[in-house]
């Protein structure tokens, strides 16, 4: 009888659960439909420029082969899905840089220039991206220096104190702890 009783309340905490979870279970070990693709570690492989260009030109055919199965229909759906990301990480931008303006409690000046320059550097590296001439190396080259130049003329526009904050948030960041 008490094997039963375990057994039925199992189940109802089981059910519970799921239905909070809105009828899926995720799976910690990736396994099942609600499972996210973990993305293959090929830097750890150290390929050279050329297998890397080869990738990526694998990478091009394998898109352009997907694009022609779809339809039109699909392929605008597509292209709506990707319109709605960009607006959404450009509103996660903006919230980014209005909690970088309250913590570092920057000036008006400031934030309008942080704002533009993230914006300029968003447009550029949308420019190297779209770049097929470029190899994937010479991308990836040209994304890395934007980046380092981006951070800093990010940080040449903060005060000392302000740049200890900004290095601080950062190092919280990275361990895991809370922004």
């Amino acid at each position: 009888m008490k094997k039963i009783f375990t057994t039925a309340m199992l189940g109802f905490c089981l059910h519970m659960a799921m239905a909070q979870e809105g009828g899926k279970m995720r799976l910690q070990d990736g396994v099942g439909p609600d499972r996210h693709r973990q993305p293959m570690d090929f830097k750890a492989l150290h390929l050279t420029e050329d297998q890397q260009n080869k990738m990526a030109e694998l990478r091009k055919e394998q898109q352009a082969k997907m694009m022609a199965i779809l339809t039109p229909e699909q392929r605008k759906q597509l292209g709506e899905q990707k319109a709605g990301r960009k607006l959404e990480n450009e509103k996660r931008s903006a919230e980014r840089m209005e909690k970088m303006k309250e913590k570092l409690n920057l000036s008006a000046d400031q934030s309008t220039k942080m704002t533009q320059l993230d914006k300029d550097f968003r447009q550029k590296a949308e420019v190297i991206r779209a770049n097929d001439a470029l190899a994937a190396a010479e991308q990836r080259r040209q994304l890395k220096a934007l980046v380092e130049a981006h951070k800093s003329d990010m940080k040449a526009m903060l005060n000392p104190d302000q740049q200890s904050i900004l290095d601080e948030m950062k190092s919280r960041r990275n361990k895991g702890q809370s922004r």
